[in-house]
Order: C-alpha cells, then structure tokens, then sequence
C-alpha cells in the first residue's frame, strides 16, 4: 500500500520547492511501482522561475521506498518493534543544458560543495559530476550540458512515524538548498559571480 508517510514526504517536499519559487514540470512528475518487487519510486523536476522550455538548468528529484522500508513501516504500524527503522532514499540531480561552452568541473565542485546538511536528520553527499558535449552535424557547433548528483537518506524516526508533521520539519530547508544551488549554477553558466 503506499501509506501516509511516504505521501508526507512527497508533498513536504513539493511545497518546501514552491515556497522556495521553483516552478515544476508537471509532465516529468511521476509514481512508479515495481510490482515484482514492491519497490515504490517518486520522481519530479523543478526549474527556476521564467527558465525556457526546456529549461537550461533544473533539478530532478527521485524518492526511493523499497519494499524493506514497506515492510518495517507495517510492523511498526501493526505495533509490533520492526527491525529497522523505514527510510528513503533521495536522489537528487542539478543539471545544466544547451551550453555553448564547457563550464569548468573544479569550479563547479567548490561552488555546490561535496556535501550539504539539512539539519541533523539528513544530509547529501555529493555522488558524481558528469560533463557532456553533444553535436548534432559535423558542421555544427557542440552544445554541453553539466549534471551533478547528491544521496541522501531520511530514517523515519519513531516520531516521525507517529506524527508524519514532524518529517515537515527536517524537510522544510530542502527547497531553499536546491533554489541556491540553481541560482549559484545559472550564474556559472551565465558567466556570472554568484559570491559578488
């Protein structure tokens, strides 16, 4: 079943990007379900305020809840003591596309950081920096795109389990964190110094 928590989790994060003014793309909103396996997937994209479409710089967002978390959560809900607390998994993916010119790794990895914290419940690590470079006729000039990866994991606590408002709390920065770092990338891509 896709329980209450994982929904508070889906929608405290929906709200924190909206609050922070990032648009989403309601076509890259999806709910997955792996009905071998039971493992739940939520994905989203979200792009500054009046970015083109497609737009030049976004963050996806990926949730994973995996049928070990379901598993806890029921033994939990049942009032039984699970052998792990639930968690999820969350994936997220800052990209910048349509570039005329390669933007430089090293400055874009002391401009985002290796690692970000949320908090004392959740903190991302940086998982990898990707550099493309795309050319669609011999003649024509290449475009680049830049992608860079953090992972993070939320453990539901006891009370958060017991008062989903409480994950409300340890959530509420992520929009901001990914709003800053947006806006910290366009002026990268744009030439800009986003420390002046």
């Amino acid at each position: 079943m896709l329980d209450h928590v994982l929904i508070e989790v889906v929608s405290t994060i929906k709200d924190s990007c909206e609050d922070s003014m990032l648009e989403a793309a309601e076509l890259d909103e999806h709910l997955l379900h792996d009905v071998w396996l039971g493992d739940i997937t939520y994905s989203a994209s979200f792009s500054l305020p009046g970015e083109s479409d497609p737009p030049a710089s976004r963050v996806d967002i990926t949730l994973e809840w995996n049928t070990w978390s379901q598993s806890n959560y029921r033994t939990w809900w049942i009032g039984d003591v699970p052998p792990e607390l639930p968690q999820v998994s969350i994936l997220v993916a800052f990209r910048l596309q349509g570039m005329l010119a390669a933007l430089n790794v090293a400055d874009i990895e002391m401009t985002l950081g290796a690692q970000t914290t949320l908090g004392s419940d959740l903190s991302f690590t940086r998982t990898g920096l990707r550099s493309e470079s795309h050319v669609e006729t011999p003649t024509s000039k290449a475009s680049h795109a830049l992608e860079v990866s953090y992972e993070g994991t939320l453990i539901l606590s006891e009370a958060m389990l017991a008062n989903p408002i409480e994950i409300r709390a340890v959530l509420a920065p992520i929009g901001s964190w990914l709003a800053s770092a947006l806006v910290m990338l366009s002026d990268r891509q744009s030439g800009g110094d986003p420390t002046a």
